[in-house]
C-alpha cells in the first residue's frame, strides 16, 4: 500500500470513529436526560464538581469555555435545587466559593449506580475481551491528550 493510500484509509477510518463517538456521544446524553432533573450542561458542572470539591465561576468558565455569565445562569438553577451552595471565599470576599451539598453527594452516589446500570446497555454488544480493548483504547487516547494539553 502507497503512502496516499494509506493516508486515505487512515482519513476514513478517522471519519468513521467521529461518526461512531457523535452516535454513542448522543446515546449518553439522552440516556441522561432521560432519566435526570438535570441537562447536560448541569451534568458538566456538577461533574466537575465532584472533582474539585469546590470551585468559582470563573474556574467553571475557563473549563467549559462559557461566559461567566452562562456558568452563573446554571449554577442559581443547581443551587435552586439544593445540589450547590455558595460561600464568599475568605481571601475574596468578591468571590464567591461554590461547593456540592452534602445531602446531593449522598444523592450521587446512588444515581451513578443507576448511570452505569443504563449505560451498560450502550456495551451490551461488546463481549468482555472486545471492552477490555475498548477501555484501554480510550484510555490511550485520553492520556494522550491530557499530556498533550499540559504541556500547551
Amino acid at each position: 500500500m502507497n503512502k496516499s493510500s494509506k493516508s486515505n484509509s487512515r482519513k476514513e477510518s478517522i471519519e468513521s470513529i467521529l461518526k461512531s463517538i457523535k452516535i454513542i456521544r448522543k446515546e449518553i446524553i439522552t440516556c441522561k436526560s432521560k432519566h435526570s432533573e438535570f441537562t447536560h450542561a448541569q451534568w458538566g458542572i456538577i461533574h466537575e464538581l465532584m472533582k474539585r470539591e469546590s470551585t468559582t465561576t470563573k474556574e467553571l468558565s475557563d473549563v467549559f469555555g462559557l461566559t461567566k455569565s452562562a456558568i452563573t445562569q446554571q449554577v442559581n438553577s443547581l443551587e435552586k435545587k439544593g445540589v450547590l451552595e455558595r460561600n464568599k471565599n475568605p481571601e475574596d470576599h468578591r468571590e464567591q466559593i461554590i461547593t456540592i451539598t452534602d445531602k446531593f453527594k449522598d444523592k450521587t452516589k446512588d444515581l451513578h449506580k443507576t448511570m452505569i446500570k443504563k449505560m451498560a446497555i450502550i456495551f451490551e454488544v461488546l463481549d468482555d475481551k472486545e471492552l477490555d480493548v475498548f477501555e484501554k483504547l480510550q484510555r490511550k487516547i485520553a492520556c494522550h491528550l491530557i499530556k498533550r494539553n499540559e504541556s500547551k
